[in-house]
């Protein structure tokens, strides 16, 4: 009697060969998938800096309730070259909600004459290496920005743009070589991130 019967394996040679291709693909996607671990990342940022003007505007929609009258609400950004002094070094690629409380001038585009009052408690931070690549608020870039959106224009953006062509306030998200730019609409307040 005959035995038909086949035993079908590998050799060592060819799971050798096997492992050394998974080897060799596996190490040549990690670079990539950090790049596109780190572009996420920007993105996401981009993403949280665009919550973060809609919920300033938000307060102004809706005001906390206080013993002060509230006029307006700002979102203040501090850029990566900001201020000379090291209290304002520290405060570099963050960002801050304020809200006016009594001004001498309702509705003005600085809260003049009146008092800021921090709404959350902390200052908040842009993610290691990312940083505020600078503000676009009146045809140039500058090194801080305020965002302010009136309480009794519910909502609408109150802050100086000058000169009065500049349609839209630009932001800045880098890292390295890439960029994110969130854009706020000057007339109708839209937001975008390109």
């Amino acid at each position: 009697m005959k035995d038909n019967s086949k035993t079908f394996g590998f050799t060592l040679i060819e799971l050798l060969v096997t492992l050394f291709i998974i080897t060799i693909l596996t190490g040549a996607s990690i670079p990539l998938l950090r790049q596109y671990q780190r572009t996420n990342e920007l993105k996401l940022t981009a993403y949280e800096i665009r919550s973060a003007i809609l919920e300033a505007k938000n307060y102004a929609l809706a005001p906390r309730a206080s013993g002060t009258q509230i006029d307006s609400y700002a979102i203040v950004f501090y850029g990566r070259d900001y201020g000379t002094l090291p209290d304002e070094q520290a405060k570099r690629n963050s960002y801050e909600i304020f809200e006016c409380q009594n001004p001498s001038v309702a509705d003005s585009p600085t809260c003049e004459g009146g008092t800021k009052v921090l709404v959350v408690g902390s200052t908040r931070r842009l993610p290691k290496d990312v940083q505020f690549g600078g503000f676009n608020w009146d045809g140039g870039f500058t090194s801080s920005a305020e965002l302010r959106f009136s309480v009794t224009k519910q909502g609408e953006i109150i802050t100086t743009f000058n000169p009065s062509t500049v349609s839209t306030a630009q932001i800045n998200i880098t890292r390295g070589a890439e960029t994110f730019t969130v854009e706020v609409s000057k007339a109708t307040g839209v937001i975008n991130v390109r």
